[in-house]
């Protein structure tokens, strides 16, 4: 995928709040282009759910693409347990 298109992917296929998290630079760039756009487009809800979780408990970049990765290989089940995560523990990163 060409820059320009992932940066055309900010406006077109994201959510109001992702856009809005982005523009205050509480997530980046990369995040949101390489794993909430491919994830809301896949399951929005799910990507809100991951949204919300990363304001209270933040991810670097290279452990939201280690959370993608094991999300992209998980079941259906643990997928949910992923994103619903918890206060205390980083956003499914407990899950193998």
């Amino acid at each position: 995928m060409s820059w320009v298109s992932r940066r055309l992917q900010l406006i077109t296929a994201i959510s109001d709040g992702l856009l809005t998290a982005v523009r205050q630079g509480k997530v980046s760039t990369w995040a949101a282009v390489r794993i909430l756009a491919p994830l809301a487009r896949a399951n929005s809800a799910h990507a809100e759910q991951l949204l919300a979780s990363l304001h209270t408990t933040p991810l670097t970049t290279r452990q939201l693409a280690t959370w993608f990765a094991q999300y992209q290989g998980a079941s259906r089940t643990v997928r949910e347990r992923m994103v619903e995560g918890n206060s205390s523990k980083t956003p499914g990163m407990t899950v193998r």
